[in-house]
């Protein structure tokens, strides 16, 4: 068996260890798009490669590391695809709870300005690396992590580019002929959601107001229940760079002439107010009471109550911030008095308790209250 190589990606240093089952020239393959990012740190996590699953069960356990992954391909194209996965797996991990993490493409201009493009797999990011870092310096093409201060951590890792329907090629950024150069410093200038429409003639770029881009930001980061607060630092990260934006377009050759429209597009900042410090209540329920269910966060951001579950934000309004935040325990007749201590009094004569039994059933069919 090969010695390991350690690859550093973000703030992991990570060995990749490879079986005999593969040969050396094909280890040397698979090693080669990542040769940019090699270290000789000592690695804290472990990634086994091998070609087939009889190899796998033959090695014996590891010991001693923060985490073993394995990547079994019968193919390179499998294996490569696959490796950057395990890599990447673990280099989020690694950097959990330290800085939100996007799934999103950088760039970053030479003054170390970094905008941030986010969209899901399959909306164009490896797409959008290729047409925008001919002109600026690439920083990732798939998990954009930034600091609470909004450093970022850069991770130039190899571009995955569809292929054939066992995988994709991974391609070093620089024998793709892009940017590589970073400057010294990173720092998060704009996040931008990408819209590819193919329709769109001229490309444009707009304000996404708060309700609901952070509910979509939510949807494309990892481990962001980890973060501390996780709901105020997506809100003050987007307004301390002007709002969270969208860029419309339909080739990614439009994308680069946008980038100074994308920074001098601003909004005021959005409002976020983290003072619910409430708890779920679910397993402490009497009969007749009504109690909260497990969430992560919740904050009150330009007026609406947002409530962050599992990595999926409900936006609640109405009688719903309400009711929920009183559903401490709470009888029916209590949850009626807390709707009508925070809402403006029913006409004279009109029952509240129908508007309340219908509000709160919406909240019991999202899942974020139950009844005992």
């Amino acid at each position: 068996m090969s010695p390991p190589v350690v690859v550093r990606a973000l703030t992991s240093a990570i060995a990749l260890r490879f079986d005999d089952s593969i040969s050396a020239t094909d280890q040397d393959a698979l090693i080669a798009p990542w040769r940019e990012l090699l270290t000789d740190e000592t690695a804290t996590r472990l990634v086994r490669a091998r070609s087939s699953l009889a190899a796998a069960a033959q090695e014996p356990a590891d010991a001693g590391w923060e985490s073993v992954r394995d990547v079994v391909g019968t193919s390179h194209l499998s294996l490569a695809t696959q490796l950057t996965t395990a890599i990447t797996l673990e280099a989020i991990t690694g950097l959990k709870g330290e800085a939100l993490l996007f799934h999103a493409n950088a760039i970053a201009l030479d003054d170390g300005r970094v905008i941030g493009f986010v969209g899901p797999s399959g909306r164009g990011k490896t797409t959008a690396s290729r047409a925008l870092c001919e002109r600026f310096a690439y920083v990732t093409d798939e998990t954009l992590a930034v600091r609470g201060d909004l450093s970022v951590i850069p991770y130039p890792k190899p571009l995955s580019i569809v292929n054939r329907p066992e995988g994709k090629d991974q391609r070093a950024a620089h024998s793709l002929g892009l940017r590589t150069t970073l400057p010294a410093e990173l720092r998060l200038a704009a996040l931008v959601l990408l819209d590819r429409r193919p329709l769109a003639t001229t490309p444009s770029v707009e304000i996404v107001p708060p309700n609901p881009g952070i509910a979509e930001l939510a949807t494309q980061s990892s481990f962001l229940a980890e973060v501390e607060h996780p709901l105020a630092s997506l809100t003050r990260t987007l307004a301390l760079t002007g709002g969270l934006r969208r860029v419309v377009y339909s080739e990614a050759s439009m994308l680069p002439d946008t980038v100074e429209q994308i920074l001098t597009t601003t909004d005021d900042a959005p409002s976020v107010a983290h003072a619910v410090t409430v708890s779920a209540t679910a397993g402490a329920l009497r009969g007749g009471t009504f109690g909260r269910t497990e969430f992560v966060d919740a904050a009150h951001i330009d007026g609406e109550l947002h409530v962050l579950r599992a990595g999926e934000i409900t936006i609640l309004d109405g009688l719903g911030p309400s009711l929920w935040l009183a559903a401490d325990a709470a009888t029916r007749e209590e949850l009626i008095a807390a709707a009508l201590r925070d809402l403006d009094d029913p006409p004279e004569g009109i029952d509240p308790g129908p508007a309340v039994d219908a509000a709160l059933q919406i909240l019991i069919d999202r899942g974020l209250i139950v009844g005992s």
